[in-house]
């Protein structure tokens, strides 16, 4: 009986003739799904060490990215333009005496009836509001305050007994986006409303910024 030594040699894995491949290669295609950056690498063989696909894009620096977010791995230094409270008018509503309903309220309490104009900021900073308030009954106080979509019920609540009316200014700091709501009320009194004319919106600066002032 002859024996035979069998001899088995690992093939080589078929490259079909693509390239080694190292260091820095551009992709050759992109998209992007959701949160995630989705890469086309090149047709090649990676060595697995220091191999790597990448893509580049000039607009990828920190001077666009907002101040704090990390976007992959690169921090953001963008600030935001900020308004600071002025006389330069940015929007007004209701220029002179109302006739709509939801300028007055009878209400006595501040609740979802009594929330009657709002401003919804786009750029964030401070922002100077001021509107006239006044009481159809001298013996009856009307109240105002402004409401913060966040942070709720800001700066000081405003008191008057005057039928003619009586303007108020309140400068509030707000963030772009929130949106500030009047909220009225009346002291008490059958029949007796409190009103709001000529709510408005002032800031000090009206450039650099652009688009639109509100949402």
């Amino acid at each position: 009986m002859q024996s035979f030594n069998v001899g088995f040699v690992k093939p080589k894995p078929d490259s079909g003739g693509a390239p080694k491949l190292s260091g820095d290669n551009a992709n050759v295609a992109s998209e992007v799904s959701g949160t995630t950056l989705k890469l086309t690498p090149p047709f090649g063989q990676y060595d697995g060490v220091n191999a790597k696909v990448t893509i580049t894009d000039a607009d990828f620096v920190t001077g666009n990215i907002k101040n704090g977010v990390d976007l992959f791995g690169l921090v953001g230094t963008l600030t935001e333009p900020q308004y600071t409270a002025g006389n330069n008018l940015l929007a007004k509503l209701y220029v002179s005496a109302p006739t709509e309903n939801n300028t007055w309220t009878t209400n006595t309490s501040y609740t979802v009836g009594s929330a009657i104009l709002s401003f919804t900021p786009s750029y964030s900073g401070t922002y100077r509001f001021s509107f006239n308030l006044r009481t159809s009954d001298v013996a009856q106080t009307a109240y105002a305050r402004l409401y913060d979509s966040v942070l709720g019920f800001v700066g000081a609540e405003r008191s008057t007994n005057s039928a003619t009316g009586v303007d108020f200014t309140e400068d509030i700091s707000v963030v772009g986006g929130r949106t500030i709501t009047m909220y009225i009320k009346i002291g008490g009194g059958s029949g007796v409303s409190v009103t709001v004319y000529t709510f408005r919106c002032s800031v000090n600066q009206l450039s650099p910024f652009t688009g639109a002032h509100f949402k």
